[in-house]
């Protein structure tokens, strides 16, 4: 993946988070979470798109997200992940391993070549399927395919319906696209329902980062001998119109 093909799924990324057009359906708005499913034309899967509010500063939700140890807080499907190659500081393609959601089908894994941007503190994580020789399919388990075009897009707010100019924002909307093919003979309908799980477990997720971003700031203020009320109030789902048109910069793992 050249670098031109790599700015160009790095936009489209952004663009699909940002869309507003009427290839993504709303299926659930929460007070802190909206889901939006894409259909996808003579496909076996649909394409999902969760956003979330986090009262975490945007740099912290990406740590969290990659940290796959604190995955298995949030992901009740994760099972396992191995780094297989770290290609630069920005780039690793990840083995992952996940349970089977539902008796009807067989677990599943992806290895997924993972890269992180951030411009202006906004960040952009994409991944996708590759083939790696350190890791073949393995029996028993069916390999899945994320397609390219999925990933996160974190952005820092100052308000909830404004981009933040500072880095030093406690608050961020961090959204996500997949499209995510579990191979293997799965049924439409039992995909949604899998789909519809794991875009709950992005606002859970959300829910998790808060409660861990939370402890660290109370422990922090307590040694310095500071009281701070880090329950920031969180008012209805913002509706931004502003979209993410700064290009790629060069380089600095979501079921």
């Amino acid at each position: 993946m050249d670098e031109g093909e790599n700015n160009a799924t790095m936009r489209e990324i952004e663009e699909n988070a940002e869309s507003t057009g009427p290839e993504w359906e709303m299926v659930r708005r929460g007070k802190h979470s909206h889901v939006w499913i894409r259909k996808m034309k003579g496909q076996p899967f649909d394409g999902v798109r969760t956003r979330c509010n986090f009262t975490v500063p945007a740099p912290l939700v990406v740590e969290y997200f990659l940290d796959t140890a604190f995955r298995q807080k949030w992901d009740s499907n994760f099972h396992s992940s191995k780094v297989l190659e770290q290609i630069d500081d920005s780039t690793t393609i990840w083995h992952m391993s996940f349970k089977t959601p539902v008796r009807l089908i067989r677990p599943r894994d992806v290895v997924i070549r993972m890269t992180t941007h951030c411009v202006e503190g906004h960040y952009t994580i994409e991944y996708h399927s590759v083939i790696h020789p350190l890791c073949p399919p393995q029996e028993g388990v069916v390999r899945a395919e994320i397609m390219r075009g999925s990933g996160a897009v974190i952005i820092p707010l100052d308000s909830l319906d404004q981009q933040s100019p500072s880095l030093q924002s406690a608050m961020c909307q961090a959204t996500q696209v997949e499209y995510l093919d579990y191979k293997g003979k799965v049924p439409m309908w039992l995909v949604n329902q899998v789909s519809a799980r794991l875009a709950n477990s992005f606002d859970k997720f959300r829910k998790k980062a808060e409660k861990r971003f939370r402890a660290i700031s109370t422990k922090r203020d307590a040694s310095e001998g500071i009281v701070v009320d880090h329950q920031v109030a969180v008012g209805p789902f913002p509706g931004r119109s502003s979209t993410l048109s700064s290009p790629v910069a060069s380089p600095s793992p979501m079921s």
